[in-house]
This record gives structure tokens, C-alpha cells and sequence, in this order.
């Protein structure tokens, strides 16, 4: 049990760290003016549902 607990905090602190650089990277390209690709807007709507 212990493993596996701490599987699961490793891929809870990936996944929040890649959330994160998604997040700012998309951030920067629309300060840019860059059009957001749809990789990029998939990634938003996963950020949203999780995050509600």
C-alpha cells in the first residue's frame, strides 16, 4: 500500500506540473497573439473539468 500511495502522489505532482506548463505556455501565446492550437484547447477543457 505504501507504493502504491506513493505512485499516486508521483503522477499527481507530474500531472500537476505539466498542468501547469500548459497553462502558462498557452497564457504566453495568446499575450502573443498566437491562435491556440487544439492540443492547447483540449488541455484547457481537461484543466476546466478538474478543476470543477
Amino acid at each position: 500500500m505504501k507504493t502504491f500511495r506513493n505512485a499516486v502522489i508521483l503522477f499527481l505532482l507530474f500531472m500537476t506540473g505539466t498542468m501547469a506548463a500548459v497553462h502558462i505556455d498557452r497564457q504566453c501565446a495568446m499575450m502573443e497573439g498566437h491562435a491556440v492550437s487544439f492540443a492547447e484547447s483540449l488541455a484547457e477543457k481537461l484543466e476546466n473539468i478538474i478543476e470543477k
